[in-house]
């Protein structure tokens, strides 16, 4: 016991550390204690937090330094990167382009000499025959008036136009191809099933006509808005060229128009369609009988579904075919079925006096 108690250093005896007390070496007190403030002694040993790998600890560990490590640069898809502008665009922007190829480019122009090449080339241009309907439909976007006036500021020089059931068309769009559209050039207008009377008026009409005064082909097939008043604005604009009008299927249109055409463009018409005019020979035959009358130049006339055309008109064409009084001695062809107040004695004498029918 003397060589123990020799040995013990002197002082205190040492304190046993409870479970409390050893729990307490995580808590911020016991922590702030590694980390000594400025006021304690400069002599104590203060712990820093590890700096950022120098350049000489890189080269030890032969890894690059921590400024010269980059991320990895991204991949791109080198099929949408190299891909043809049909595989890069959306599925409408491709039918879009692809119907303004189709529709709108021709090149059928002769081939022009290239000095540099030992080959002709082909100049590719804006084709002057432009159909709308057959674009809307490939393309899958609906005509409205701001397409139909770019596409006449595109091309001013153009001899056709279909706008067949462009029933967004109003009188905005007519009287852009009225503004835009060269006079001498558009000949032919296709306005089957376009509009209706809403949209389109006699309005629009007179101004396209009016400007446009050497249409020759004119198609108002189903055409809801036109009625008698706009076919004597077309005779009285077209008088001098308007060769085929087709005025088949609609519903407005009576005696009156057709007489008024007939009147005014004696002298060019030479195709006359009007198919199911229900009020064709209504009140009398005064249309047929002044088509017999004036039209000297006519060739072909369809009477087919007007079921009111009697006798007397189909007699006073007849009349005028074998020469009494002037009228349609040229006529080629005509169609009459669906007329039910014909009778046989008419047939045969129209059979007889149009030799070259």
């Amino acid at each position: 016991m003397s060589f123990l108690s020799s040995t013990r250093p002197k002082g205190p005896s040492p304190k046993k550390i409870s479970p409390s007390s050893s729990s307490s070496r995580s808590s911020p007190s016991c922590r702030a204690d590694k980390f000594p403030s400025s006021s304690s002694n400069e002599n104590d040993e203060t712990i820093l937090p590890p700096k950022s790998p120098t350049k000489e600890c890189c080269n030890k560990l032969s890894l690059p330094p921590f400024h010269h490590i980059s991320p990895k640069p991204q991949t791109t898809n080198k099929k949408n990167r190299n891909g043809t502008i049909f595989q890069n665009d959306s599925p409408r922007s491709r039918k879009t382009l692809r119907s303004l190829l189709v529709n709108f480019l021709t090149d059928d122009d002769p081939p022009i000499n290239d000095a540099k090449s030992s080959h002709h080339k082909t100049s590719t241009t804006i084709t002057d025959d432009i159909d709308l309907h057959r674009h809307g439909r490939d393309a899958g976007i609906t005509i409205t008036d701001a397409v139909l006036q770019e596409v006449c500021v595109m091309n001013p020089h153009l001899t056709s136009l279909n706008l067949s059931h462009c029933h967004s068309v109003t009188d905005v769009g007519l009287c852009a191809v009225a503004r835009h559209c060269s006079p001498q050039h558009l000949s032919k207008l296709v306005l089957r099933e376009c509009g209706d009377s809403q949209k389109v008026t006699t309005v629009g009409l007179r101004s396209l006509v009016a400007k446009c005064p050497n249409i020759s082909h004119l198609d108002f097939t189903a055409c809801r808005f036109l009625t008698n008043e706009g076919l004597k604005v077309v005779a009285a604009s077209l008088s001098r060229s308007l060769e085929t009008l087709i005025v088949s299927w609609c519903d407005r249109v009576s005696d009156d128009g057709i007489s008024a055409v007939a009147r005014c463009c004696r002298e060019s018409l030479r195709i006359l369609r009007m198919r199911h005019c229900e009020r064709i020979g209504e009140f009398g035959d005064r249309a047929l009988i002044d088509v017999g009358r004036f039209c000297r130049t006519l060739r072909i006339l369809d009477v087919f579904g007007c079921r009111h055309v009697s006798d007397a008109g189909l007699m006073a064409v007849a009349a005028a075919a074998r020469g009494g009084g002037g009228g349609c001695p040229f006529l080629e062809e005509v169609h009459m079925s669906g007329c039910d107040k014909l009778s046989g004695e008419a047939i045969r004498s129209f059979a007889k006096g149009c030799g070259g029918c």
